[in-house]
């Protein structure tokens, strides 16, 4: 079976200033020749008291719900699908299951039948989808981020587990999980992946930046479940000299988190968000790149997108050991305690690894390549998932008995 069209139900909307893996992962279905229309977040993170952000959200969902898919790039075209907020409650969610139905249903009238549904989202299984082609895609343990309705969605994870055709990891931990509920089979574990153009283009044109050198500098979500503002806290006292400048958006992912402990600090410069593509240019500032992630139950399935980002830029790498990461340690330098971190960011700037190797090592892993590979797996696999027809012909499934798409 040749990929012509997928459905892609997102965890992320598609204008979100900080895009992840769900993007740059349409983009490159669009390249790889395949239609995508991709279904923006189904809102399951409880709703913050008082965060304008996410009323914000909702009354934009409201006006957009009932419009014509809208492409956003060649190849590549968005819904917003119309939910109700609150997954926490079992009303909630027997409403919502409904809405995607019959939601799927106008959307296949609206833009046509898919050959392969794919989902970051773990709600989503053949109650919703009939039976096409179901490839998840795990890229988180989303039930361990704040907000969320833990026990549920690990619920109907387990139920896509089972159902899948195709599940595709990015950790470790997110792969013994899937083995565990489905078996082997049909099990695939792939790392987070750049966007190589996107490096190609700042061509040793760093942002030039006013603080001292050498600067440490982090691009990412500045939210205690993902990052150890503690940690840095206490690194940045024990190196002055150093100045270590911060790269996105407080509380992304989890509203209300702010980082007010770290702003009286002489050497720590905190500069927000800044646009999608700009972003490479600040990694390419860095002298060192450091992830400071705590080890939790979120992070211990976590494959960071700015570990290849960093190489890609040329930029060392210091880290907290993370166990997704953990095979690329001839590249990494891994720290467990504040001066344990002094020490390997002491080394990573008087030793640093060549920067032509940590890009090579990066370019090896764009998403277009990896998105590639995993329509080839798709086409394989759907090739021979075969049953009889009426008249006794073989047929591959889909193509007759489907429900929705």
């Amino acid at each position: 079976m040749k990929v012509r069209r997928a459905l892609v139900f997102s965890t992320a909307d598609w204008d979100h200033p900080f895009w992840t893996n769900k993007q740059y992962e349409a983009l490159a279905l669009a390249k790889c020749g395949v239609e995508v229309l991709y279904v923006e977040s189904l809102g399951l993170r409880r709703r913050a008291a008082g965060d304008s952000g996410d009323k914000a959200r909702i009354v934009r969902r409201l006006k957009s719900a009932f419009r014509r898919p809208r492409m956003v790039v060649p190849g590549v075209h968005v819904v917003s699908p119309l939910v109700v907020p609150g997954w926490h409650s079992g009303v909630v969610r027997m409403v919502n299951d409904l809405l995607i139905v019959l939601q799927l249903l106008v959307w296949r009238v609206l833009w046509g039948k898919s050959d392969v549904v794919w989902t970051f989202t773990p709600v989503v299984n053949r109650r919703h989808v009939g039976r096409r082609f179901l490839v998840y895609h795990c890229v988180d343990d989303i039930s361990a981020q704040p907000g969320m309705a833990s026990h549920f969605i690990r619920e109907r994870e387990d139920i896509l587990l089972q159902q899948s055709d195709l599940v595709f990891t990015t950790a470790p931990a997110l792969t013994a999980r899937a083995v565990r509920v489905k078996g082997n089979l049909g099990v695939t574990e792939h790392t987070n992946c750049i966007d190589p153009g996107a490096f190609e283009k700042i061509g040793g044109r760093p942002v030039d930046l006013d603080q001292p050198r050498p600067i440490i500098g982090m691009v990412g979500a500045l939210s205690r479940y993902k990052f150890d503002a503690a940690l840095l806290g206490r690194v940045a006292k024990l190196r002055p000299g150093y100045s270590f400048v911060l790269v996105g958006a407080e509380g992304e992912g989890d509203p209300g988190d702010r980082l007010d402990d770290l702003r009286d600090a002489d050497n720590i410069f905190l500069l927000g968000p800044r646009p999608r593509l700009e972003v490479p240019g600040y990694m390419a500032a860095f002298d060192v790149g450091v992830i400071m992630a705590p080890i939790n139950d979120y992070t211990a399935s976590m494959f960071p997108m700015k570990f290849f980002e960093y190489m890609a830029a040329g930029v060392q790498v210091v880290s907290t050991r993370l166990s997704a990461i953990e095979a690329f340690e001839n590249f990494v330098r891994f720290a467990s305690s504040a001066d344990d971190f002094v020490r390997r960011l002491d080394e990573a700037l008087a030793d640093p690894f060549p920067s032509t190797e940590l890009k090579a090592i990066a370019g090896q892993h764009s998403y277009e390549s990896r998105v590639q590979d995993m329509l080839d797996q798709v086409e394989r696999q759907a090739s021979a998932r075969v049953r009889r027809g009426p008249n006794g012909c073989i047929v591959p499934l889909g193509e007759r008995g489907s429900t929705l798409l």
